[in-house]
């Protein structure tokens, strides 16, 4: 996405089936084949991908890209065909597909972002970067993890989704005359809650999202997820200035949804605390909303 003022932007995953036996040797189940597909992606109400100048605009630019989780469960990278800075793209890529299922698409694509189907519910495993670069009137375009779905089956090549935040922003505005170089805020909550690193959610889905029938759970669907333990949440994230520069100006972070206590500290370049503020009661970070931390000056 364009690095401008943004809009929080959603991530797609496909899910994963469970094979069952043919009850008839003139009904075989369909093998999944690899099928070249284009979807086109667009912003949901409220979904911010990249802040525009007018403050709600999204805007998606030239080489992004996005992950469809597959009939298998696979990670697949799509990329834009845009040639230039649009509200809206198509991305192309090639995707495992047989009978009729929901897939995920997750923004921006990340290899390690995974999907999984347990329990008649679909989630996402996803990391909020706990350090993120400071984009002036924005936020890092790796950090606001979009996701949105759609109904895939083996005979159709050209889709559409709408993307939803699956994550909160925080808004900051720093005078440049503080010299601060990074900003880090915290949950100080008595049991602290995470604000970023990895962790499973479930993706938003509005309810005119069509869904199959009979929906197949996926090989990962044991009694617990295969690769829970190297989830690493955190209950901090940090915003950084890029090197040689100084704050100056009003940033956002991005974070996963909670409501809890913060502290919120403005660091030199040598790491010595200039300011300091910590919420007397717990603040509700939503899902694609912008909650403001004040201003510094």
């Amino acid at each position: 996405m364009y690095p401008h003022t943004s809009s929080l932007l959603p991530v797609l995953t496909g899910l994963m089936l469970v094979f069952t036996s043919c009850s008839s040797q003139d009904d075989p189940t369909p093998e999944p084949r690899p099928v070249r597909i284009s979807l086109t992606a667009s912003a949901g109400q409220g979904t911010r991908t990249v802040l525009a100048n007018d403050g709600s605009s999204v805007h998606f630019q030239p080489g992004d890209a996005l992950s469809v989780f597959d009939f298998e469960g696979t990670n697949q990278k799509f990329l834009s065909q845009l040639s230039k800075v649009s509200r809206s793209a198509t991305f192309t890529g090639e995707a495992m597909l047989n009978i009729s299922k929901t897939l995920f698409a997750v923004y921006p694509f990340d290899a390690d972002t995974r999907y999984y189907y347990k329990g008649n519910k679909h989630y996402i495993k996803a990391t909020v970067p706990t350090v993120q670069k400071a984009v002036k009137g924005s936020f890092d375009p790796k950090a606001n993890i979009s996701v949105g779905s759609f109904v895939g089956n083996s005979s159709q090549s050209s889709y559409s989704v709408t993307l939803y935040n699956a994550c909160a922003l925080a808004e900051v505005s720093i005078s440049r005359s503080l010299k601060c170089h990074k900003v880090v805020l915290s949950s100080v909550a008595d049991t602290p809650l995470p604000l970023s690193g990895t962790r499973f959610f479930e993706p938003y889905q509005p309810e005119s999202v069509q869904q199959p029938e009979n929906e197949p759970e996926n090989d990962s669907s044991s009694d617990q997820f295969p690769d829970v333990e190297v989830t690493s949440p955190s209950p901090y994230v940090s915003l950084v200035a890029p090197d040689g520069e100084v704050l100056d100006g009003t940033y956002y972070i991005a974070l996963w949804p909670q409501t809890t206590k913060v502290s919120i500290e403005l660091q030199d370049a040598h790491g010595t605390v200039i300011k300091k503020r910590t919420s007397k009661d717990p603040v509700e970070f939503a899902r694609s909303v912008i909650t403001s931390l004040g201003s510094f000056q």
